[in-house]
């Protein structure tokens, strides 16, 4: 065997040594790696202080937070069947605050808010008025604001009219039989009956009645009662004054209940129904809230504000809220049980709303969904969830902006399909608008003949 041949037997025989340590360290290195792995797993720690290991689950003594499997984060990339999923280890959940909740069935309700004014309850307002033509002798509401009671007079008059019906009645008072009086008294068409009436209709009261039959004498006065018991709201007469019956003394009402008057839009008005309970708040008392009821939905609508008018019934024993008060007004209306999420759980992207489903541990996919109403912290879910899946609820922006970082779009989360018959880019691939490496440009001058004949000569037109 000559030396060449030896040469080569060596090189064969080195060539087959270090191919077999080759193999033997690749195989320990395996096992050493899938021993660690399974170490790792076994044991559990803290995302904010990795230090602190524990062999079982449980809380971190530092900061409270549960205890995740070691090497959790550890994900093989090719779990990840679908373009859009995202997903984040422990330690990126910490830092991004992210939560999870179950989407739930809880009880919803459309929240209407509308401005109002306070209002006077029209149906506790009243006149007093004289019941007779003569002279006002006293007041006894002499300005605005003073309160009224229907067991207190209210002004006195001296009318020549009170004194020929008081005449009459005594007359009538005398002429029947004191047995008979009573009666006389209740049956029409007597001339009893007919004197009582007309000073009935004068105001008379059951005592100035028993004060002229026992004095026997007219008088010249008559005192005149409001009808409820209220402030006075307008003074139309002063004392002193002559004034015909029927004329307006004072103008009352009752403030122990107001009227809110609310306009509501129109795209909400179709919500709201007699008896429904209303919120209220003034700026005049900061915190303070106020209880009523819808009592009436006007018939007509405003074209120029395109609301409708509403009005609520108001206890208002102690006098807080004033006519023409501003008021803001919330109505609450249940609309029964439905799937919701938090609201900021939602992440809206342009005409899409998004949540983000947690289909693993730690990895998420988006799902678009159709939303209803908000109440308070949560959104309504018409579809696209079922209940007790798993949502990203704070922190859901900061999924959705990782998913855009991995995809490398700006916009949406999938690449929009090209329009027919438009070339698609990636199959023609993608080239520079400034690359003219397909260009021949090694043997072309400006001095060549060659280059003469690739670009024509223009010459003038004659």
């Amino acid at each position: 065997m000559n030396s060449r041949s030896k040469l080569m037997l060596i090189i064969l025989a080195a060539g087959i040594g270090i191919a077999l340590a080759g193999y033997y360290l690749g195989q320990w290195h395996s096992r050493d790696r899938h021993a660690g792995i399974s170490a790792e797993e076994t044991g559990y720690t803290c995302p904010m202080h990795p230090f602190v290991t524990k062999d079982r689950t449980g809380v971190c003594p530092i900061c409270g937070m549960e205890l995740v499997r070691k090497g959790a984060g550890a994900m093989d990339p090719g779990d990840l069947h679908l373009k859009e999923h995202v997903f984040l280890s422990p330690s990126q959940q910490v830092m991004a605050d992210l939560s999870v909740m179950n989407v739930m069935y809880k009880p919803l309700f459309k929240v209407i808010s509308a401005a109002g004014v306070i209002a006077y309850d029209q149906s506790r307002q009243g006149r007093v008025s004289a019941v007779a033509a003569g002279r006002i002798e006293r007041l006894a509401a002499d300005s605005v604001g003073a309160a009224v009671s229907k067991e207190h007079a209210a002004a006195e008059l001296s009318s020549p009219d009170l004194v020929g019906a008081e005449e009459a009645y005594l007359a009538a008072y005398r002429a029947a039989n004191a047995q008979d009086r009573a009666a006389a008294r209740q049956s029409i068409g007597t001339p009893l009956y007919q004197a009582h009436q007309r000073l009935r209709g004068l105001g008379f009261t059951d005592a100035e009645f028993s004060a002229l039959e026992q004095t026997g004498e007219a008088t010249v006065r008559v005192l005149v009662y409001p009808p409820m018991n209220g402030i006075v709201i307008a003074k139309e007469a002063q004392e002193g004054q002559y004034v015909r019956a029927g004329d307006t003394l004072l103008g009352i009402a009752d403030l122990s209940q107001v009227w809110a008057d609310l306009e509501v839009y129109e795209d909400e008005f179709s919500y709201l129904a007699v008896g429904q309970h209303v919120s209220l708040t003034s700026r005049a008392y900061p915190g303070k809230e106020f209880s009523g009821r819808i009592i009436f939905v006007y018939p007509f609508f405003d074209p120029k504000t395109r609301t409708n008018r509403v009005r609520v019934a108001l206890p208002n024993r102690q006098f807080f809220l004033k006519p023409d008060m501003l008021v803001q007004a919330s109505i609450q209306v249940p609309l029964g049980t439905g799937l919701a999420v938090p609201a900021e759980a939602v992440v809206v992207t342009g005409s899409r709303s998004l949540v983000w489903v947690q289909v693993r541990q730690g990895v998420f996919v988006p799902r678009e969904v159709t939303t209803g109403v908000r109440y308070r912290y949560d959104i309504q879910v018409l579809s696209g969830l079922s209940k007790n899946e798993v949502v990203a609820a704070n922190g859901a922006y900061l999924v959705d902006a990782e998913a855009r970082l991995q995809s490398g779009e700006g916009s949406d989360l999938q690449a929009s399909a090209p329009p027919d018959g438009a070339a698609d880019s990636s199959a023609l691939g993608r080239k520079n608008d400034m690359d003219m490496s397909d260009m021949d440009m090694s043997d072309v001058s400006s001095s060549s003949p060659a280059f003469d004949k690739r670009i024509p000569t223009r010459t003038k037109p004659h």
